[in-house]
């Protein structure tokens, strides 16, 4: 096709596309009763219906409100979207009727990424379940106690960069995440945020979460559009997907490739999920699987969990700075049950209920994942008595079900006490944010043990080492940051100033005792 007859040609091909798909939807809202929701235009549906200047996660809760239902319907270009705004609707759909509820949305961004390797991407399958299968028998809550000692050394590391380098606690926060999971995947250790791994992945990361955040991208509601050159004008999205997927390719077969030449040769590594498996496909093999498949898994154990640790590290460190009297009465408790001659360790935790409100109170201010994960149901089904078309997309608001004034009252104020019973113990009547934030039913993050386990001894320790406090100006005047997140798909805190400071002459000692990891070429 010329280059004139496919300028002339594609204008009409969207116009066609669209109204096709509007009339189905049109067709199809004259026979069944459509969850609630605004009535939106033709052709474009509810576009123009999302309040603007807010995340699709407080607008979609400002229209529940508004249409009295936690159910929310959106149409978008004729694609079928419901926004589930409560736990219950969250639970029945999701979690009750997974058998149907847990396939994926097929995104055109996905695959203009090269995401098919992704088994998070995954349409639900036999597949897709032979890969997750894989991913659970090393970070399953068995495997993942094999990491303590790995975790350990990674939180002893952090306190070295805070001691030498404070202000720059964020770049901090960021390495540890990343070269952790650099290590349990690979067990290759470095030293600077700059390696070439870690740049590439960044970028592998930022590719994800940018093409797939929802609604950012025309071309996710007019699926078409993905077949149209690089060159043509307002192809950006086409020349973003070209760059992520050269980012992902690498960033998943440079470091399996170079544990696995280096077996080859002989040569001795330092164990890791991809080692263990490298040493028995034969056994892999078997299952019926191959080496794309152990790739895959590795790789998401690489990307995936590094980001939204980071998240949770850096929100720890804006509350701490903004909620003074809640690090003091942490650090009392770890005091208490710790003392000051060691440092806290996973042993401890079951005597630390403070703390682990306080990590739950960190997931509930400011969930990682606001919008949860995305389901597509794979047949028509009836839910209190909405009719709910095979191929809807659900949405899980995450963020919207964690700051509902019933269940956590006050919901914007950082209070650890809220899931704290009148004895100090953690009161089992308060929703567990743990329970929400990793996602739900059968799509559930598979690697949800590791990051709890990560987040407490990297906090608990970082707790009995420093002290954060808000920065003060030249007349000693504290400006205390304020609490604000970004609007995207893994949502950190905006750019905030701190004070990170030892919190006595022992603190730097067991500082000082600490290591950094070993230097990976």
């Amino acid at each position: 096709m010329s280059t004139l007859t496919f300028l002339y040609a594609l204008p009409i091909f969207l116009l066609t596309a669209v109204v096709h798909r509007w009339f189905k939807r049109w067709r199809r809202s004259r026979s069944f009763l459509l969850p609630p929701g605004p009535k939106g235009l033709p052709i474009i549906g509810n576009v123009l219906d999302i309040p603007q200047g807010l995340p699709l996660w407080e607008g979609s809760m400002a229209l529940g409100r508004q249409y009295n239902t936690d159910v929310l319907y959106l149409n978008l270009f004729g694609k079928d979207m419901i926004i589930l705004n409560s736990t219950k609707a969250i639970s029945d759909l999701l979690d009750k009727r997974s058998k149907i509820y847990s396939d994926k949305p097929q995104s055109p961004m996905a695959e203009l990424l090269g995401l098919d390797w992704a088994f998070s991407t995954m349409k639900y399958g036999n597949k897709w379940k032979s890969y997750r299968r894989l991913f659970r028998e090393y970070m399953g809550p068995g495997p993942v106690k094999t990491y303590e000692d790995t975790l350990r050394k990674a939180a002893d590391s952090l306190l070295v960069r805070l001691a030498n380098d404070p202000k720059r606690f964020r770049e901090h926060t960021k390495f540890l995440s990343d070269s952790l999971s650099l290590e349990i995947a690979y067990g290759l250790g470095v030293d600077s945020p700059d390696h070439p791994i870690l740049r590439r992945a960044d970028e592998a990361v930022n590719a994800v979460k940018s093409g797939l955040t929802p609604g950012k991208w025309l071309v996710e509601f007019l699926p078409f559009l993905k077949y149209i050159p690089e060159w043509f004008p307002g192809a950006t999205f086409r020349k973003f997907a070209s760059a992520g997927k050269r980012s992902l390719d690498s960033s998943i077969t440079v470091p399996f490739n170079t544990v696995k030449q280096r077996m080859q040769a002989g040569e001795k590594v330092n164990p890791s999920i991809a080692s263990a498996c490298l040493q028995k496909m034969s056994d892999i093999y078997e299952q019926g699987l191959d080496e794309d498949a152990v790739r895959s898994v590795i790789g998401i154990t690489h990307l995936a969990g590094a980001d939204t640790t980071d998240c949770v590290l850096s929100t720890f460190v804006l509350a701490m700075s903004i909620y003074p009297r809640v690090q003091q009465k942490a650090q009392a408790e770890i005091e208490r049950v710790v003392g000051v001659d060691r440092l806290p360790d996973f042993s401890d935790l079951n005597d630390l209920p403070y703390l682990s409100a306080l990590i739950k109170e960190l997931l509930r201010w400011n969930a990682p994942t606001p919008l949860g994960t995305s389901h597509a149901v794979m047949e028509d089904d009836v839910y209190e008595g909405w009719f709910i078309p095979a191929g809807t997309i659900f949405l899980e608001n995450i963020w919207g079900i964690f700051h509902d004034e019933i269940a956590y009252p006050d919901s914007y104020a950082f209070n650890p006490d809220r899931f704290l019973d009148e004895d100090g113990k953690v009161d089992p009547s308060v929703p567990d944010p743990e329970h929400r934030v990793f996602g739900s039913g059968r799509r559930i993050c598979p690697g949800r043990h590791f990051a709890l386990k990560a987040e407490f001894i990297i906090i608990a320790r970082i707790l009995a080492t420093f002290d954060v406090l808000p920065p003060v100006d030249e007349n000693g005047v504290p400006h205390v940051p304020r609490a604000e997140f970004t609007p995207d798909l893994i949502s950190h805190p905006a750019p905030f100033e701190c004070t990170v400071k030892p919190r006595s002459g022992k603190s730097l000692m067991f500082t000082k005792a600490s290591s950094t990891p070993e230097k990976s070429s």
